[in-house]
């Protein structure tokens, strides 16, 4: 695989959380990868740099402690998002990819659904 270099500014944050690299399989045939990493960057908005500035080890819990404050999991989720977007935003460029950067809204309310038992 070929990626771009990670560079890591003054802040001390990677510029992108996402790129995309050319992958060569053992048959020869050769695609495109698009690969996220689930960390704060200087892409991110404005809050959520400053909270990972602020407050190590975020985003990157321990899985011994995953009782997460309100605020802490509201960081998290943007980051997701942040995350996704950026991807989609990198596979959007890519010739035959133009649709996957539309991204839809969930419903506010999932359906229930009905007991079959």
């Amino acid at each position: 695989m070929t990626w771009p270099p990670i560079v890591f500014p003054e802040s001390g944050l990677p510029d992108d959380c996402a790129t995309v690299g050319m992958i060569t399989y053992r048959n020869g045939q050769s695609g495109t990868l698009v690969y996220g990493r689930y960390q704060p960057c200087n892409e991110c908005s404005g809050p959520l740099q400053a909270y990972a500035k602020t407050s190590p080890p975020f985003p990157y819990y321990s899985t011994g402690d995953q009782v997460l404050e309100a605020y802490e999991f509201e960081m998290l989720l943007q980051l997701g998002e942040h995350v996704g977007q950026r991807m989609c935003a990198i596979a959007s460029q890519i010739p035959g990819y133009a649709d996957i950067g539309r991204v839809r809204a969930l419903p506010d309310a999932v359906p229930e659904v009905a007991d079959r038992g």
